[in-house]
């Protein structure tokens, strides 16, 4: 039997996939993104209202009236009719999650490819463009990059490009080093005592 998880998994990709479809009917997607993508994150923002969505203690009669005095005139009724469906469905606390699954399908759509970058210091122009071309040339996607400045790095910068990560930072290349230098000592304790005459 599959898991609650796994349940809102597959119903936020059924979601998802529905709205993609209505956004790219009716020439709104990038609109549809841009107002969703505020949506989640206000959602994320502001866990009083994050578990109002996902309580099950809420009647849904009530949080759907709830949903319409907050969102009427202010979102727009593709993704007001989304809100309320899901919570018509018991599925309210799922908004995020769907959010998450248009933004892949939306990428796929588009050909683009999230890079997250980690950086001692903000981005210099040059360095930025470099980036994005790179990303740009091994992925043969459009990158979007978000960047964050981690002084904690020390020195250079960390590059997550889907699964992968390239960390070009000083703070790790030392960590390395250290491993090193460990492990060749570890090795010369060991040659050390084979290489040890006995004792008499």
């Amino acid at each position: 039997m599959a898991s609650e998880h796994e349940v809102s998994q597959t119903a936020a990709d059924i979601y998802a996939e529905s709205l993609l479809e209505l956004a790219n009917e009716r020439g709104v997607t990038d609109a549809i993104f841009e107002e969703f993508q505020s949506l989640a994150e206000y959602i994320e923002g502001d866990e009083a209202f994050e578990r109002f969505l996902a309580s099950s203690a809420v009647d849904d009669d009530d949080r759907r009236e709830v949903l319409r005095r907050i969102f009427t005139g202010r979102a727009s009724e593709m993704l007001l009719n989304l809100m309320l469906v899901l919570n018509d469905h018991g599925r309210a606390g799922i908004v995020p999650l769907v959010f998450d699954r248009f933004k892949q399908r939306l990428d796929i759509q588009k050909n683009r490819q999230d890079v997250q970058i980690r950086s001692a210091v903000p981005l210099a122009d040059n360095l930025r463009e470099e980036i994005r071309s790179r990303v740009a040339s091994a992925t043969g996607k459009e990158p979007i990059l978000f960047e964050e400045v981690d002084p904690s790095l020390i020195g250079g910068l960390v590059v997550k490009v889907g699964d992968r990560q390239f960390d070009g930072s000083l703070k790790r290349k030392l960590a390395r080093l250290r491993e090193e230098l460990v492990d060749r000592g570890d090795l010369e304790i060991l040659s050390g005592r084979h290489n040890a005459p006995e004792s008499p």
